[in-house]
């Protein structure tokens, strides 16, 4: 993966580029999220955990999110917290608020069948944002 920075925090002036394969690339919108399989930001990305950035250094982000998420809006602004969250259309419950129950197992020859106990995994998926990137236009 390659960085191009050609300067400032103005809209338009970031350009991220994802290296797919050899030869291909795809442009990165600042403010898009990407879920990774991995436990740190990719280059140009940070994690969506909440942080507080300067709005002095960050204004094409700011002005794409910003209070949605937090801040004050004069001097600071936060990053979306998906720490703990599922991919859409994907059903997650915490730990606690998963009901205790059993789904009938059925093992030939064993006897078993009495149920199974079922606990709820953790997604193992954090998400980034796109903290260096082409600024979007509006249609």
């Amino acid at each position: 993966m390659s960085r191009l920075r050609t300067g400032g925090s103005l809209p338009g002036r970031f350009h991220q580029h994802i290296h797919l394969h050899e030869g291909m690339e795809m442009d990165t919108y600042l403010g898009t999220i990407i879920a990774v399989a991995f436990d740190f930001a990719p280059r140009g990305f940070m994690l969506c955990q909440g942080q507080l950035l300067s709005i002095q250094h960050n204004t094409a982000l700011f002005s794409l999110l910003g209070t949605r998420y937090g801040g004050n809006g004069i001097t600071h602004f936060a990053l979306p917290d998906l720490r703990g969250h599922a991919p859409a259309g994907t059903a997650s419950l915490a730990g606690d608020k998963v009901p205790e129950h059993t789904h009938p197992v059925n093992f030939s020859g064993d006897g078993f069948g009495a149920g199974t106990p079922v606990v709820q995994p953790s997604p193992g998926v954090n998400y980034c944002i796109c903290v260096e990137g082409i600024f979007p236009s509006r249609p």
